[in-house]
């Protein structure tokens, strides 16, 4: 089965798209996993009590200043959340110092895009978008850079 993009009428290219934000939230994690070149890390994205994403990382780590890249799945197991799927891509920008190869990430960046929403709405993504065709950007801090 193929699946068409929706249509864009010419009026619509070139215009202006207005930015929402859509969802903000708090990433726990523990120590990444190196295995050679690759890095996995598990950890659970929450939004508030009782409203998260468990999300699994794999990712390529950089080098001097090249970002580290990165894909992950979040993934919605219990609540109101149970059944969500969602897609990342993205970067993890080093700050200084650099020491041995190692600093404390500056910021990461990326996209995130609504696979599939909630077994109880899998047509609408957890911002009530709808799901699979919506992507946004996304960036990390941490809590003391805020």
């Amino acid at each position: 089965m193929r699946h068409e993009p929706p249509a864009i009428s010419q009026e619509a290219l070139g215009s202006a798209v207005a930015a929402k934000k859509w969802a903000r939230g708090s990433f726990q994690c523990g120590q990444a996993l190196s295995s050679g070149e690759a890095s996995t890390l598990s950890g659970k994205l929450v939004f508030k009590p009782g409203v998260e994403l468990v999300v699994s990382v794999k990712g390529c780590q950089g080098l001097g200043w090249s970002p580290a890249s990165f894909e992950a799945t979040g993934k919605g197991k219990d609540g109101p959340t149970k059944g969500a799927i969602y897609r990342l891509k993205g970067w993890v920008f080093p700050s200084l110092p650099i020491i041995s190869g190692a600093s404390r990430p500056l910021s990461i960046k990326g996209s995130v895009r609504a696979a599939h929403g909630s077994d109880a709405r899998p047509e609408i993504e957890l911002g009530s978008m709808p799901g699979g065709d919506t992507v946004g950007l996304f960036t990390l801090v941490s809590k003391g850079d805020i």
